[in-house]
């Protein structure tokens, strides 16, 4: 008895059995209001009472059109254009120093994976055909990291 009282306390006293009954699941022995009338009244009731939500507080964004248009990229300024040039013409030289064939795939894979790949296409073809043309080094075949850098470098200028 005390366990079928503790297990319908949670519920509201407008479906809570008046006389509570032996059997869990059963129907409550005072039937003065159908069960589909009692749960609807408990809906209403819950509609009625003023949910409390908690408020964000946001403050309006700084990042609107006025302010965005307001700000300067000048990254096309001549110093940057030139930083740029210089920089590239460095990577340049670096494909065409002399290197073993799993530094230059190394190189080729840091550069592709950088996204930059597309700056220096031509380069990276023809580091790849002469790595190609020169099969004699036998570090490459039998080098299971100097073959997936390999596949890997081909596969990304093929796509």
């Amino acid at each position: 008895m005390a366990l079928l009282a503790s297990l319908t306390s949670f519920l509201p006293s407008s479906i809570r059995p008046s006389q509570p009954s032996l059997s869990l699941f059963g129907r409550p022995r005072s039937t003065a209001v159908s069960s589909g009338a009692r749960f609807a009244g408990c809906a209403l009731n819950i509609k009625d009472q003023d949910v409390a939500r908690r408020s964000a507080n946001w403050k309006p964004s700084v990042w609107d059109y006025g302010f965005v248009q307001s700000l300067d990229a000048d990254f096309a300024v001549d110093k940057y254009t030139e930083q740029v040039h210089r920089l590239k013409e460095e990577v340049k030289g670096q494909f065409r120093r002399e290197m073993n064939q799993v530094a230059e795939l190394e190189f080729i894979d840091m550069v592709q994976r950088l996204g930059l790949g597309y700056h220096f296409e031509t380069e990276i073809k023809n580091a790849l055909s002469s790595i190609y043309n020169n099969t004699e080094d036998a570090q490459l075949s039998d080098d299971l990291y100097a073959a997936s850098l390999r596949f890997r470098a081909t596969q990304a200028t093929w796509i």
